[in-house]
């Protein structure tokens, strides 16, 4: 029996993602209860059905900047590959983000990632299978929070256009796939950028020094880091 299709649309404000009604021009947000209009989330037009498995890989190459990466598109279509080839991932669940495609709302543009890790995270079911895969620049800002008292930053990923939207926090990528996942589902990150180690902002830590000696997990709870 096939799942039927829906439209969704996130707002605008907290990027939760819940169904179009037919019809509808606007949707009230059911977490935050702001109004967002049908013209303001052009994602809205693109069909969703649940699937078991399901990702978002996203590849950028910055072209023609002075942050021109190499190999980054390719990465994405090989991880793209082995996920259908190896894993049986179905190709309609894979939401593809390169400067490659034609769809403008699928280039990794701040706004097309930031929906497709809520559409990666949203409506989860026991037993899923999810993977986010990022292969770009990344950075970290200095953040004097409690809760980044492990190293005083937050560590980031750069959309294509972060130099005029903005970089995309730990905090949000948490909040769009770790946050809500419920028991039974299961996540693989794979970020090949700078700064990573913790831009998915997980309870627990591993470290290793220079040395190769490696440290014990390091717990996350109530803003705190307690080994």
């Amino acid at each position: 029996m096939n799942t039927p299709v829906m439209l969704v649309m996130m707002c605008s404000r907290c990027h939760f993602i819940q169904p179009l009604p037919q019809g509808a021009k606007s949707i009230t947000c059911d977490v935050c209860k702001f109004i967002t209009f049908l013209d303001h989330d052009p994602h809205s037009r693109l069909p969703w059905q649940h699937s078991p498995k399901r990702a978002v890989i996203c590849g950028i190459s910055y072209r023609k900047s002075s942050h021109e990466l190499k190999g980054s598109i390719n990465d994405a279509k090989c991880m793209k590959d082995l996920l259908i080839t190896r894993f049986g991932f179905p190709e309609s669940a894979i939401f593809m983000l390169t400067e490659g495609e034609t769809d403008p709302l699928k280039t990794p543009t701040k706004n097309n990632l930031l929906w497709a890790l809520n559409w990666l995270g949203q409506s989860c079911r026991p037993k899923d299978s999810l993977v986010f895969h990022y292969s770009g620049h990344g950075s970290r800002l200095r953040n004097y929070r409690l809760r980044e008292v492990d190293d005083g930053y937050n560590e980031t990923l750069c959309p294509m256009d972060f130099e005029t939207q903005g970089m995309i926090f730990d905090d949000e990528i948490n909040r769009a796939i770790v946050e809500r996942l419920p028991p039974e589902v299961k996540l693989h990150a794979i970020i090949d950028s700078c700064h990573r180690k913790s831009v998915l902002e997980l309870s627990f830590l591993y470290r290793k020094n220079r040395s190769a000696i490696h440290y014990p997990w390091f717990l996350r709870q109530d803003d705190s880091l307690i080994i």
